[in-house]
Parts: C-alpha cells; sequence; structure tokens
C-alpha cells in the first residue's frame, strides 16, 4: 500500500469449505470475511479478472458489508486475482483509496502493473512450489487456510503462506506446501 499510495491493502484468500474469501492479511489488522461472490473481490474471485473502480459506491458490485463493519469509507478500489500459473484462481489482493501528496486521486495503469506483480509473487509465495509446473493449474486449491497453530508472522511473503491443500474430486491427497506439510505431521 505504501509503494502505490493506498489507504488501505488486503490479500483474501479462498476458504472452500466454508465458501469464503478471508484476509489476516490487510490494514484492519483482523480477520476479514466475505463471501466468495461477495463485492469487487468476490467479483475479481470468480471471473479471474483485474478490475479498477474509480467510484466504489457508484458501482453495483460493491458491497458496502466491510466499511459498514470497519468504520473505513471506501473511494476507489483496484482488485487483482491470485492466480496460479494454469489459471486457477486462490484469492485476490486490493489496494483502497489512491491518494498522493495533493489528496485523493485514481488508480493508474502503472498501479494495476504493479498489483498484478505483487499478486503473481504472492500466489507462488502461497503455494510454495509445492506443485509441478506440468500440474499447476490442472487441478484446484482444495483449501487455503491457516495452519492448525500457526501464529508466527513475519514481514514479506512469509506473512501470506499459508497451509494449500491439493485434493482429487474424490478427496485423494494430491499435493501439500511446506506449511500444510508441518501442520499434518
Amino acid at each position: 500500500k505504501t509503494l502505490v499510495g493506498a489507504e488501505g491493502a488486503s490479500v483474501f484468500l479462498l476458504d472452500v469449505k466454508r465458501g469464503e474469501l478471508y484476509s489476516t492479511v490487510n490494514s484492519t489488522r483482523g480477520e476479514l470475511r466475505i463471501s466468495k461472490t461477495a463485492g469487487i473481490a468476490g467479483h475479481v474471485m470468480t471471473t479471474g479478472e483485474a478490475l479498477t473502480i474509480a467510484d466504489a459506491y457508484g458501482d453495483l458490485r460493491f458491497s458496502r458489508a466491510v466499511d459498514d463493519r470497519t468504520g473505513f469509507r471506501t473511494r476507489n478500489i483496484m482488485c487483482v486475482p491470485l492466480k496460479l500459473k494454469k489459471g486457477g484462481v486462490i484469492g485476490v489482493a486490493q489496494l483502497i483509496n489512491k491518494v498522493s501528496p495533493d489528496g485523493p486521486c485514481a488508480f493508474s495503469s502503472d498501479d494495476r502493473n504493479f498489483l498484478e506483480v505483487f499478486a503473481a509473487q504472492a500466489a507462488t509465495a502461497i503455494t510454495n512450489h509445492s506443485v509441478p509446473d506440468d500440474e499447476m493449474g490442472s487441478r484446484s486449491c482444495e483449501s487455503v487456510q491457516p495452519c492448525e497453530g500457526e501464529r508466527r508472522r513475519s514481514s514479506g511473503f512469509e506473512s501470506l503462506v499459508t497451509c494449500c491443500t491439493l485434493r482429487e474430486k474424490d478427496g485423494a491427497l494430491i499435493e501439500t506446501n511446506l506449511h500444510a506439510r508441518q501442520s499434518l505431521q
């Protein structure tokens, strides 16, 4: 958020079992949960397409639920998907309320390019290179959620790395990332 000049930032990950997007990496410092189809984040999650919205309250896809809970006022928003190499979406990254030294302003195409690069690196860090490239995206992430007992937080992408288990439709375990393997032991 600091590099782009935004008042707020968050990374939402998909919790498949609950049908929600959740964020523990956000400007509120608390956990946020929304339906996986709610608002701008839900739209980006379900379509896999990035959005830049100049007037959040003027866009019918925008949900005021988080603003109502936090007391924050969203003016504009930029949201991009966290995609696996072959297209599967495991969450979204968003920036809220672009600011400059002169005050509020709009997000630029350079801001979007920056956020898309960040999102690609975050998706890679989250999945932790645990699935071979030829399989990446051919299966979906069953769950992306905090590891049991995992409470350590650090700077950078390490704070985004969560448990990720990949399963066949019949429930057979295909692969897990490092944090999930440690949690399952």
